[in-house]
This record gives C-alpha cells, structure tokens and sequence, in this order.
C-alpha cells in the first residue's frame, strides 16, 4: 500500500507524453519495469517503439504496424492502440491501420507500464486523374526517350507503374524511360494507384547505322573494271540504299550498282552514301601495269665475299608501275636487297626471282663458290685455310669425296659438317684399301646391305672398334675427338706400331688447359695422339675431347695420322729397344754388384788379421807376468806351473782368437751383404725407366 502512488506516477507521466507527442510528432517513450499487481510476479514491457515514426498512406489503403517490445520476456504483452483523428485513419487492437481520408494523424500503442510509442501518418487523397506527355513519338532502335506522367490533384499519390504492350520493340522503366529495341510500334501506358491510365503511343524505326565498301583502295589497270560491293548495318535498316559518286570521273567513273571503271592513270575517290547521310570511300589508283619483266642473266656465279647486281627490264617501257619484289629461294646460299643486289651467304644453289606488281616473274639460277679458283676442287673450302691441305690430302687419296657436284669440276666437301661413327669407320676402310669382307652379324644396328655393313664388320673383326655396349655400335652417332683418337690408335696397334704415348707427349698433353676432362677410357689415346701430332689442339689451348669431330678436322687427324707412321716405331722395333735397354741396365747392375762385393771382402779381411793379432798380444802379455810372480816356487812347481801356463795359453788364445774371429766376419758379411742389396736396389731404381720397372 505503501507503493500506490507509483502506478498513479506513470499514468500521469504517459498522459503528460500524449499531449507532447501530439505536438511534437512520433516518439517512444521508456518506462520503469513495473510489477504486476495481480499476480505479484510477471513484468510489463518498459518499452515499446513502432517500425515507423512517419507514414504516408493513401485513402482506402490499410497497412500492418510492426512493434518492438522489451523485454521479450515480459509475461504480459498487451498493447492498446489509438488514433487521435479516426476520420483521417483507424486503427484496430491488432495494429491494423486504415486510411480514411486525406489528412493527418497521430497512431499511438502503449503498454500496461503506459511505455508507448507514437507515428506521424499522412493520408494522401485519391488520384482524380492522369496524363502522359507525349502521346507519340518515333524512335529510333538503340535510342531512348522519356515520357512524363502528372497526376491529379496534386497532392494526390503521385505513384505511377509503367509498362509495354511489347517490351521487345519498346521496354520502359519505372521512371517512364522509354528504350527503343526492335522495329515496330508499341504502347506504353501509365498507372495511378487506383487504377487510373494514360498512354503514349511509341513508333520504333531502324535507321542505317553504319557502311562500309569492301575495299579501302583499289589498284587498276588502265581500261580494266571492278564491282565494289558494300554494306549497310544493321540488316534489318529500313532503307539500305546507297548513291555512289567519284571526285574524278576523269580518271574512274561508278555506276549506281558501284560498279569502276578505270579511264586513266591517276588517283579518285569513290564514295558510297546511306540515305541518313553515313559515308565510305574507296581510293582507287589507276595504273599502267607492265606486260613482260626479263633480267640481264639467267645464269650467275657468285663468290663469298663479292656482291652481283641483277637488272630488271618491264615492258612497256612506259609502264606507270615499275616495282619490283626480290625473292630468293635459298636465303642461306644467297640473299637479294630490293635493288637485286645478289649477297653471297653460303656455297650452295638458289633461284633468284624477280616479281612486278601484276605477278610477272623472271628467275636466275644462282651458284656460290667459296673463291674465284678454277684450280680446287672444292667449292666450300677455301685454298688459305688449314682446312684446304686435309681435305685436299684426303679427297685426292680416295679416303674421303665430296658430299655433291654443285658445277662440274667442284664438289661440296662439307668441312663444318659433323663425323657419325659409322662415317669415320667407313674413312678408315677406305684408307685400307677396302678390303673383301664377308659381312658378320655382331651389332644390332648394323644389318647386312647398308653401306657401312663391311667397314663396320672390318673394324671390328681387327679390333679397331668395339662399340659401345649392350651389342650396339651407335651408326648414327656423332663421333668425338677422343672417340677418333681411340680408333685410329687401335688402327695403328692393327697395323704393327706401337701405340705408347712418349714421354714428351705425356708432358704435351699434361700442358692442355682441357686435359683434365678427357675420359678415362680415352686418355692413353689421346696422349698417343698428342705424342706423335696427329691431335695438336685447338684455340685456347684446348683438346676439346668431347667435341663433336667436323669432316675437316677428320681430315687433318687422317692426313697427320699417316704423316705420323713415317716417325713411328713398330711394335716390333719398340720390344727390340726394350730388350736393349734392359740389358744394358742388368750390365750395369751385375758390375755395380761385383765391385761392391770385392771391397766389402777386403775391408773384411783386413779387420780381422788385426783383431787376431792385437788378442794374441794380450795373452802372452798376461802369461809372463804370471810366470815372474811363481819365481820362488819350487822347480816342480816351476815346471808344473810353466806346463799348465802353457797349454793354457795355447788353448785359449786359440779358440777365443777363433770364435771372435768367425763372429766378426759373420756380423760383417751379414751387414755387407744388407747394405750391398740396398744400395744396388736404390741405384737400379733410379736408373730403370717406369715403364720397364711395371
């Protein structure tokens, strides 16, 4: 009871609020948790708060208010509702508002705790009338246009929906923006909320929107014609007609189908129109075309180094076009500049062509010669190079021929082309003699009938090649340096010489940059063929033993090889050389064995005689004084005395005499005969070459 007046408070508060909102517009109003007094344990919300705190409605039109309620575990939730003007707008215990007529109101809902919150609703009249501006109009597709709608009375809901009778023609958007799609005619209408309309009739028409001739300039011959053709887009334009015209009809003339015609030599332009004004045009240059081309020579030798002209004579000579396109058929052999200057690339063959304009051509056969000289053979290696005397040495001996005749009496030796295996075993058959061979199966890759199946068997039946494992030979592959290194060495061995590096060549090949880099199972070869120059290296000092052979420098290794055989030994004169050479050194060594011998015995002998000598001294030394002591004995001891010193001394100066004598010569001989072995030892190591002493 003591609390009664605190809901009396709230009351009064709420009603204070009422006035105030009414006055001042939407609002929400906050109250203290209050209990409940019937049941003494449940809460009203102290809050509660409208979605809107303005709303604009229109006459007849009903709408649904929201409402917020904390808490949202308050156990009694009821609301109660209120408008302060129910001829503008009602509304119902549910929240249900209804607009009646234009004018304002104030919505109000409050809960038991008299929290309440206010909305400001307008009720706006009914739309008496509507009318849309333009009632027509014409667009064109892809443009737009906006058509406007008023709406009586003026402060009646001024919402409008648009729409198309055929959006694919016309579409409009809620603002009444009108688009142009497709050809045709399409209503558009207007719509007030209550359903009133107006409309505006759209007419859409498709104009040209863009031409083009299908050439932006033409060439002519005099006297010739030519039908232009156009387009105009897009294909469904209304009109696509065109008028031609030409700034010069003295020069071209056009027909109303576009059709040239070429009067004179000169330069017009013909322009194609649409019937909205959209232009092309085509340049159209007449000329004089030639009816003939000829050059100076059909035929041409040419030199590395040393450029030729070609000239080109048009007919008629009056000919307004006189360009001429060089072409060459081989850009590597020969190039040709736009003024039919012929550059010499590479020894070979190539067809020089002349083309005018209209498609006439003349041709010259061109043949490029490393020199100017008649008296080689060769047309791709030049007398002044180291390549020339090899292959020079080889071609005349039959061990190698050119690859192809390019003219008679030249060939194409190929210097720079790369060595397969199977090529150089073939070289090696012809330095022979080609010998008959009953071809044998022993590689899979070298089958009876192909032309290296006999110089591949020759050199393997003699050891010359092996292969290179799992019964292959490797036909196709690229010969190394080293890998020619090893067969010619093995052709030599095959020969009768022998095969063993020199020592100086052993020091020569130790001074290549490169040397470190040869294969294990290549370096005897290589230091063999450093020995007798048949490999002197190449630029930088290197050996380049897993470069890649070239024909040219085949033909050095075969020119120096059979060079190298004058200077030789053969394997026989090698083991002769050895066997005298080892004799000599066993001379050497017996008569350093027999002098040491002799002077170790007499250094012996000698030092024994003086050490028997100087023991014997001592004992006959000692026996006298003995005998001077025993004087005053008497005779029987004198004389028993002088018998034992006797034997006694005879005894022992014989024997010890005897046993250190045969010590001393022992230990002597024994320590002669350990420092003899050591010294001839040391003495024949230092003479026996390392490869006799292996």
């Amino acid at each position: 009871m003591k609390k009664s007046w605190f809901p009396c408070l709230l009351i009064g508060l709420s009603v204070l609020l009422v006035i105030l909102g009414g006055k001042f517009g939407a609002m929400t109003v906050k109250a203290q948790p209050v209990l409940s007094v019937a049941s003494g344990s449940s809460y009203y919300p102290y809050q509660v708060t409208m979605y809107y705190k303005e709303l604009t409605l229109t006459e007849g039109q009903t709408f649904k208010m929201g409402v917020a309620i904390e808490p949202g575990s308050a156990t009694d939730k009821t609301l109660y509702w209120g408008s302060d003007n129910t001829n503008v707008a009602t509304v119902d215990g549910n929240g249900n508002i209804t607009a009646k007529s234009a004018g304002n109101a104030i919505i109000s809902v409050r809960a038991k705790s008299n929290a309440y919150s206010l909305c400001k609703l307008t009720v706006k009249p009914l739309p008496k009338g509507i009318g849309v501006l333009p009632d027509s109009m014409t667009l064109e597709v892809g443009k737009k246009s906006r058509c406007k709608a008023t709406v009586t009375p003026s402060n009646a809901d001024q919402t409008v929906k648009w729409s198309s009778s055929n959006s694919g023609i016309a579409s409009v958007d809620a603002n009444g923006m009108v688009t142009a799609n497709a050809s045709g005619t399409v209503v558009i209408t207007a719509k007030t909320v209550n359903g009133l309309t107006d409309q505006c009739i759209v007419k859409v028409i498709v104009q040209p929107n863009g031409i083009g001739v299908h050439a932006d300039s033409l060439k002519l011959n005099k006297g010739n014609a030519f039908k232009l053709d156009v387009t105009v887009v897009p294909e469904n334009a209304t009109d696509k007609s065109v008028t031609w015209s030409t700034s010069n009809s003295s020069i071209a003339v056009v027909s109303s189908d576009g059709l040239i015609y070429a009067n004179n030599v000169g330069t017009a332009v013909v322009t194609a129109k649409t019937v909205n004004g959209l232009t092309s045009s085509c340049t159209v240059t007449v000329i004089c075309e030639p009816t003939a081309i000829s050059l100076n020579t059909n035929s041409m030798t040419v030199y590395m180094g040393k450029n030729s002209t070609l000239t080109a004579n048009l007919m008629p000579q009056d000919a307004s076009e006189r360009t001429i396109k060089w072409t060459t058929s081989n850009q590597k052999v020969a190039a040709v500049t736009t003024q039919g200057v012929v550059i010499p690339n590479g020894v070979g063959k190539a067809t020089i062509t002349a083309r005018t304009v209209n498609g006439l051509t003349a041709n010259c056969d061109i043949v490029c010669l490393i020199e100017d000289n008649p008296n080689s053979p060769f047309a791709d290696v030049k007398s002044s190079t180291w390549q020339y005397s090899a292959a020079e040495y080889v071609y005349y001996n039959g061990y190698m021929a050119g690859k192809s005749t390019l003219v008679p009496g030249k060939i194409i030796f190929s210097p720079n082309t790369n060595v397969t295996r199977s090529q150089f075993v073939q070289i090696l058959y012809n330095v022979e003699g080609t010998p008959q061979v009953v071809y044998k199966p022993k590689f899979n890759d070298v089958p009876d009938g192909k032309w290296f199946s006999k110089s591949v068997t020759w050199a393997s039946e003699n050891n010359v090649v092996t292969g290179v494992g799992n019964s292959k030979f490797d036909v196709d592959g690229t010969a190394s340096r080293q890998q020619i290194a090893v067969m010619l060495r093995n052709y030599a061995k095959y020969l009768g010489y022998d095969v063993t590096p020199t020592a100086e060549g052993e020091v020569k090949f130790n001074q290549f940059s490169d040397s470190q880099d040869v294969a294990l199972w290549g370096a005897e070869a290589m230091k063999w063929a450093v020995s007798y120059d048949v490999i002197k290296g190449k630029g930088g000092n290197r050996l380049d033993a897993h470069g890649k052979a070239t024909r040219a420098e085949c033909a050095s290794m075969i020119k120096n090889f059979e060079e190298a055989l004058q200077n030789m030994p053969t394997a026989q004169e090698a083991k002769l050389k050895q066997l005298e050479l080892e004799k000599i050194l066993k001379a050497e060594k017996d008569n350093l064995e027999a002098k040491t011998a002799e002077e170790t015995s007499e250094e012996l002998s000698e030092d024994v005689e003086k050490e028997s000598e100087e023991e014997v001294s001592e004992d006959t030394e000692e026996t006298k004084e003995t005998i001077a002591e025993d004087e005053s004995s008497s005779e029987e001891v004198i004389e028993e005395t002088s018998e034992e010193t006797s034997e006694e001394t005879s005894e022992v100066t014989s024997e010890e005499t005897s046993e250190e004598t045969s010590e001393e010569t022992e230990n002597d001989s024994e320590e002669l005969s350990d420092n003899q072995n050591e010294n001839v030892s040391e003495e024949t190591a230092d003479v026996v070459p390392e490869d006799t002493a292996e």
